[in-house]
């Protein structure tokens, strides 16, 4: 027998235990929540690619602007340091 008609064969007869121990009311109500997720999932997809191809078009961008950003903040720290020190 092989691995997978072994895997099938216990699908099908968890799939048995479930029709016979779970209320069809519970299974449908599973089945529209991963149906929902299904979608949620395709649509954080998109949007995760979306911010990628976004960071990659402007991540140099983004480091120069850090950079002046960290180097401004330097200048303004030398320049409180040098205000309290003339005080």
């Amino acid at each position: 027998m092989q691995a997978n008609e072994v895997n099938e064969r216990l699908t099908k007869m968890n799939f048995g235990y479930i029709k016979n121990y779970v209320p069809q009311e519970e299974l449908n109500k599973a089945n529209k929540q991963i149906s929902e997720l299904r979608e949620e999932n395709k649509t954080l997809r998109a949007w995760k690619e979306k911010a990628l191809n976004w960071i990659d078009k402007n991540v140099e961008r983004m480091k120069q602007i850090s950079f002046f950003q960290y180097v401004g903040g330097i200048r303004e720290q030398s320049k409180r340091q040098e205000q309290e020190l003339e005080r």
